[in-house]
């Protein structure tokens, strides 16, 4: 049975763990990905960008970090990764643009897991790529959580 850790360590939204962990396997089990563990962790702003800036040496404000680790069906032990989600961005995302909060946040979880599954979004090709998927996984949610 794989291990779904998910932690909550900032208080500007409020975060359902049981909810989250039944999304990522729910879209895990969906992309038939087989994994042993996956990590996420919601945290402040000021820890997103002590890790921004450790990670990346870059100490500016983010959503989200993501550090893959273990490519799926690659045998033995598989950790495909961990995230840090920051969820103060959502709230200031659906202020500028519009949108829900809750949604937003699961947006970066997709976001997130789709880095670990070797997604990237730094050229236009491959960030049109990312889109489609994030749109067909919330798509699914939706259609999932709602019937």
């Amino acid at each position: 049975m794989a291990t779904i850790l998910v932690s909550n360590q900032q208080r500007k939204v409020a975060i359902s763990i049981p909810y989250i962990q039944k999304i990522i396997a729910f879209l895990l089990d969906r992309a038939k990905i087989k994994y042993d563990q996956v990590s996420i962790s919601f945290v402040s702003r000021k820890e997103i960008k002590k890790l921004h800036a450790i990670s990346h040496g870059d100490p500016s404000f983010t959503d989200c970090i993501t550090f893959p680790y273990d490519s799926p069906g690659e045998g033995g032990f598989t950790f495909l990764g961990e995230a840090f989600i920051c969820p103060e961005a959502a709230i200031e995302y659906c202020k500028e643009n519009g949108g829900d909060v809750q949604e937003e946040v699961i947006l970066y979880v997709i976001h997130t897991l789709l880095h670990m599954l070797g997604y990237d979004d730094i050229d236009p090709k491959d960030r049109a790529r990312m889109r489609q998927a994030e749109k067909r996984w919330m798509d699914a949610l939706r259609k999932h959580f709602s019937a």
